[in-house]
């Protein structure tokens, strides 16, 4: 399998197109159906002023999965390319269902644990058996339990971090474009595939969900797009470098979401307070406490999301010439 610069491009235009015109069509059918996110909870973390329709994770997932299996199928309908990207999209449609239930009607934690879990079992099974995963620890058992915990961690990360507009998208969107520059520059055609294409979705909802917001993606995109981010960093190869500078290079391009939830974490542990429990601790809401609007917030994490991954990118695609 190779593709050209211009497959790279033409994926990340049909994402962005095919989730820029479904949204407005999906906002119309939440708010049909009622579904919209309340102005605010009792523990006063929210900080939209009216309701606000649902349902944008799912153009998110639309965009996404029509570009990638579309790909997969024209490429070789039958090849191990259409299987490794059926594992990778299977597995995320069924989290992004479980977050539409969870917007719905409402899910306990349990349950969004115990699906996430799933998920994380089947694909770091497929990844392993098909030698498409990365081997972390150079031991197929302790990378697959690597991996289990990774992907529930990225994937409540990205979930968490869904706090304020266009801060979740924009942030996926930054580290997937870092996850494709390292996987094109070193021949990883499926993962930067996969990457270019999350970008275009992420920045195609964009369009509709940056501040003043008039959409909001829900657990159903949340879900979608960070077990999506997980999955896509776990199966980057790095070349040349060690199992601790891969790690190291991951981290960095998936800072925000990273130091944000351990900063929540920590603040609520410290506090006696459930880390499930919800509360203004983010980063994003400690900005807004000092007096930031919220464009202001959401560009600031983003800048600094943008040079960090910046780093890693440098750092993973070898673009130094390390190895070279």
């Amino acid at each position: 399998m190779h593709l050209s610069y211009l497959n790279y491009l033409l994926a990340f235009a049909a994402s962005f197109a095919i989730v820029a015109a479904a949204t407005p069509l999906f906002r119309s059918l939440a708010i049909r159906r009622d579904i919209f996110d309340g102005p605010d909870g009792p523990d006063g973390r929210k900080h939209q002023h009216q309701p606000m329709p649902y349902l944008g994770g799912l153009a998110i997932a639309l965009g996404f999965t029509l570009v990638v299996l579309g790909g997969a199928f024209l490429d070789r309908p039958l090849s191990a390319n259409g299987w490794l990207a059926a594992g990778v999209v299977l597995p995320a449609l069924g989290l992004g269902l479980i977050g539409l239930l969870d917007d719905i009607g409402g899910l306990g934690i349990f349950s969004r644990f115990a699906a996430q879990s799933l998920a994380a079992i089947i694909t770091a099974t497929i990844s392993i058996s098909l030698g498409s995963s990365a081997s972390l620890f150079g031991n197929r058992f302790i990378d697959a339990i690597v991996t289990i915990f990774w992907v529930i961690g990225i994937t409540n990360a990205i979930n968490l971090l869904d706090n304020m507009d266009g801060l979740a998208t924009g942030s996926v969107a930054i580290s997937s474009i870092g996850f494709f520059v390292i996987a094109a520059v070193n021949g990883q055609y499926l993962v930067a595939a996969l990457s270019v294409a999350l970008a275009g979705a992420c920045l195609g909802f964009l369009w509709h969900n940056w501040s003043p917001a008039t959409i909001y993606m829900g657990d159903s995109g949340a879900l979608f797009l960070g077990f999506l981010l997980a999955v896509i960093a776990v199966r980057l190869h790095f070349p040349h470098h060690s199992h601790v500078s891969a790690l190291a290079a991951r981290i960095l391009i998936l800072a925000l979401p990273i130091v944000d939830t351990s900063t929540v974490i920590i603040s609520r542990l410290r506090r006696g307070v459930s880390p499930f429990q919800g509360a203004r601790d983010h980063l994003s809401h400690r900005l807004a406490r000092r007096g930031f609007s919220t464009r202001r917030t959401v560009v600031t994490l983003l800048a600094a999301a943008a040079v960090i991954a910046a780093i890693g990118v440098v750092s993973g695609a070898n673009l130094l010439g390390s190895g070279r």
